[in-house]
């Protein structure tokens, strides 16, 4: 169920889980249980899902919830995976429309199965 991981790790993501430093949250301010500046942490601009995510974030990211090892090339991100592409490439398909939703417009994602490498954009549907 490699592909379910990869749906929650999406949602987590598009959330901004990957955005934590990874250090103790700050003290909150005025005692109101909000931490100091979290109010001004989100750009207005900004929706979930919108592909504003740090390239190198997306990497650790994608390797930890596929099991992977991915890399960018320009803004292509190829996707290394220890799998096949399941059976009549559902699981392809799958892990690309997950990927797709992290990506920007201008980005796009190559999945490198054991058994031959699918570019996204020639199974997912056009925008």
């Amino acid at each position: 169920m490699k592909s379910m991981t990869a749906v929650a790790f999406a949602a987590l993501l598009a959330a901004g889980a990957a955005g934590c430093s990874g250090t103790a949250d700050p003290a909150p301010a005025g005692g109101n249980g909000v931490p100091a500046g979290s109010e001004k942490q989100d750009a207005p601009d900004k929706a979930a899902g919108s592909g504003d995510i740090e390239k190198d974030a997306l990497v650790q990211g994608i390797n930890v919830a596929m099991d992977a090892d991915a890399r960018w090339e320009g803004d292509t991100l190829h996707v290394k995976l220890k799998v096949d592409q399941g059976e009549n490439g559902l699981r392809a398909f799958t892990n690309c429309m997950v990927t797709d939703q992290l990506l920007q417009v201008t980005q796009t994602a190559v999945l490198e199965f054991t058994d031959g490498t699918v570019a996204c954009v020639d199974v997912l549907p056009a925008d």
